[in-house]
């Protein structure tokens, strides 16, 4: 008669404490959301698609940083420059331009292609790239990317090297960039 009791009574406390423990989850969740950076659906698909294109999550942050401010937050592939010619996320101008569009070809001009366009770049070897920036600059890119540099030098190195603005609101793309550090 004893052994019967015990899986009625192990039954009777989990009755009463799941709902304890079920509460305390929703409130670990809801700590959890509060913390987390509220991210827009351009955002989220710019993250994924650099991702998608080969980018190491520890690069997102510097990269998303100098997005945001080329793009002025719309993180839009089809982004044209206010009184300029950039275009896209990375707001590409002249030869590169150029080049990013005899490499794409019939494909869609999407953040996906574009990312791949400069990872290749980046990564690519001489006379292997759809736009050659030169080995001084793949290398310091492949370095600083590589390495376990803070996303500040991240962020600069991308900017100084691959994006150079003329006007490069630096502490704006760190602030931006710093949004972005805890990306998983």
């Amino acid at each position: 008669m004893g052994l019967p009791l015990i899986p009625t009574m192990l039954s009777n406390v989990l009755r009463m404490t799941a709902p304890l423990w079920l509460a305390r989850m929703e409130d670990v969740k809801a700590e959890e959301n509060t913390n987390m950076l509220s991210l827009s659906d351009n955002e989220i698909g710019t993250i994924e698609d650099l991702k998608m294109a080969g980018w190491e999550t520890s690069n997102i942050a510097a990269l998303m940083g100098n997005i945001s401010v080329e793009t002025g937050g719309t993180f839009d592939p089809l982004q044209q420059e206010k009184d300029g010619k950039g275009h896209g996320i990375f707001q590409l101008t002249g030869k590169q331009l150029k080049d990013y569009r005899k490499w794409l070809g019939d494909k869609e001009d999407t953040r996906y292609t574009q990312a791949l366009f400069v990872r290749e770049n980046i990564y690519g070897s001489h006379g292997n790239v759809p736009h050659d920036i030169g080995w001084k600059a793949r290398g310091m890119l492949t370095d600083s990317f590589g390495g376990e540099g803070s996303t500040e030098d991240k962020t600069r190195a991308f900017s100084n090297i691959y994006e150079r603005p003329k006007v490069p609101h630096m502490d704006r793309r760190i602030e931006e960039a710093l949004k972005y550090n805890n990306i998983k």
